[in-house]
């Protein structure tokens, strides 16, 4: 009987918190533009796994990161909250999602987001860790088109610096986390039809013309191995999995590319997403999260940038070099993308630290009666 109470309090907490957060998301109007100097600057932070109490140098690093570089636009690519953290309930959430997003708000700095593995693998649904961003007034993140488990897959448009056009586009896709039978999926082929549908309704609106635009996802697509070279095992610096060593093709290898370090996490099999931005011809560019030590970037056969962003969070794995992605775009050659890696150690310096935190446990027992009882605890 107790344990049906319970359950019964659980499903009813679940219940308000998604109602709340969905007639209660607020909507932005924002306007991303070029600037008058034809340029528009992104930051793109990832795997931040932060919980309700973060390390205090992730939050260093991200300030520190909007100080220098000012951009017009910061992109958070998934495992923004850490999963299976076992206190992931809707008041430790809510609080893990403002410590990475506040220092945007309070710089009055636009910012979206997309999911990763570790952010479907809390106690707190996607719809409702939307809400929680929604609480902001910087957020550009929209609930977009959904399927099943993949939520928030939309794009954003920069307009000309004379405003009169959609000058550039950027995409944001959901890629999932495991199954239960602990393997990654390739983003489904109805997430591919929204994308080329929207792409072709972009199209339309620019005269006939595609509309150069990134794609940001968490999880890296298959041809990430069209930029690496096959290599012996003992080859200096390569990386190994499934049996096979690879390094990053010094052909295919973009000027300032940063380090393959890690063999790259991306799904299990071939998708067809690729596939479809060379068919639609308006990507230049994918950015991926996932690998946290990984911040290399290469040009495909088909002229497509790929990249991988290193972490900029402390609370899981790292190599010393957590930072951010720089990514500089311009209008009169919105094809040429610029981007390089901005590094913690560099940017604000200090020791990095090599453990995760312990968890208060005054935030642990107001999580437990938050989850029972909605709006008990002040937020």
């Amino acid at each position: 009987m107790r344990r049906r109470i319970i359950s019964i309090l659980l499903a009813s907490a679940l219940f308000v918190g998604i109602f709340a957060n969905s007639v209660f998301a607020k909507s932005n109007d924002t306007t991303l533009q070029f600037n008058d100097d034809g340029k528009f600057t992104i930051v793109q932070f990832t795997d931040t796994h932060t919980t309700d109490q973060p390390y205090p140098e992730m939050i260093a690093l991200i300030e520190g990161m909007l100080d220098k570089y000012n951009p017009d636009l910061a992109v958070y690519t998934g495992d923004n909250v850490t999963g299976g953290w076992y206190m992931s309930t809707a008041y430790s959430v809510k609080q893990a999602i403002g410590h990475i997003v506040k220092p945007c708000e309070d710089r009055n700095i636009p910012f979206a987001i997309v999911f990763g593995n570790h952010d479907w693998q809390t106690l707190t649904p996607k719809i409702m860790q939307l809400g929680y961003y929604d609480n902001y007034s910087m957020n550009l993140t929209k609930n977009g088109y959904s399927i099943l488990h993949r939520r928030a897959n939309y794009n954003l448009t920069i307009k000309s610096s004379d405003g009169s056009k959609d000058a550039f586009n950027l995409w944001f896709m959901d890629t999932g986390t495991k199954d239960f039978f602990e393997k990654f999926h390739p983003v489904y082929d109805k997430q591919i039809e929204w994308y080329e549908k929207t792409s072709a309704e972009l199209k339309a609106a620019n005269g006939g013309e595609v509309v150069p635009s990134i794609v940001f996802q968490h999880i890296p697509v298959y041809e990430v191995y069209d930029i690496l070279l096959e290599v012996p095992e003992g080859t200096e610096g390569a990386v190994s999995g499934n049996g096979k060593h690879y390094i990053l093709d010094p052909a295919k290898k973009y000027e300032n590319s940063g380090n393959l370090t890690a063999f790259p996490g991306d799904f299990d099999d071939s998708g067809k997403q690729y596939d479809s931005w060379v068919k639609t011809g308006d990507v230049v560019a994918a950015f991926f999260g996932h690998d946290h030590t990984n911040d290399y970037v290469g040009i495909t056969d088909d002229g497509i940038m790929l990249g991988g962003t290193n972490t900029s969070g402390f609370q899981s794995r790292g190599d010393g070099n957590q930072g951010c992605r720089v990514i500089e775009i311009y209008e009169d050659d919105p094809t040429n993308i610029n981007t390089f890696s901005a590094y913690y150690k560099d940017v604000v310096g200090g020791e990095i630290p090599a453990s995760k935190k312990e968890y208060d446990a005054k935030a642990r027992w107001l999580s437990i009666l938050d989850m029972l009882i909605p709006g008990i605890v002040k937020k």
